[in-house]
């Protein structure tokens, strides 16, 4: 059976993948795995290739380097549409909340682990928005996470995960 579009996007690394290519515009599999540095360069490749498979991405351009060839990853312009069914759409959330769930727990048991300290929370917010008004507000969220998805890896950074899920109040 051939994954979703969605299911595809929901895995915590390829979304950091595809956040790094709208912000950078193109990038070689070596820049994605210099903003990333905690994912394994094997693991990186295999993602790449999921992502270029569901034509998500695509290569915009091959260099040749000392007898090799890089690729250059640039997002789809033209990416195919997501599956709308609400089967589907249930099975997604449930894998993004399942990966979720398992990233709480390898957290929690690491005694080490200082939840705030680390600054980990929790938060939920119902708002009252029209469309008009909550795409100017998921604009507005892409600008900050444009912002800080350019920040060069450092000793004082840590990688945070921060999931947002906008779903009507029913």
């Amino acid at each position: 059976m051939t994954p979703s579009l969605s299911s595809i996007i929901l895995n915590p690394v390829r979304m950091r993948i595809i956040q790094c290519m709208a912000v950078e515009n193109t990038a070689t599999a070596k820049q994605l795995g210099e903003k990333m540095p905690d994912v394994p360069k094997a693991s990186l490749y295999r993602h790449l290739k999921k992502l270029t498979d569901a034509q998500l991405l695509v290569v915009a351009q091959e260099n040749k380097v000392r007898g090799t060839i890089e690729k250059v990853y640039a997002l789809n312009p033209n990416p195919p549409s997501f599956s709308q069914n609400n089967a589907a759409i249930q099975k997604e959330a449930s894998y993004f909340l399942m990966h979720l769930l398992h990233d709480f727990r390898q957290y929690l048991q690491d005694e080490s682990n200082d939840a705030q300290r680390d600054m980990l929370f929790l938060k939920s917010a119902t708002l009252l928005l029209s469309d008009a008004e909550f795409q100017d507000f998921l604009e507005e969220i892409g600008q900050v996470y444009a912002k800080v998805m350019q920040n060069a890896p450092s000793p004082e950074r840590k990688v945070r995960q921060i999931s947002f899920i906008s779903s009507p109040k029913g």
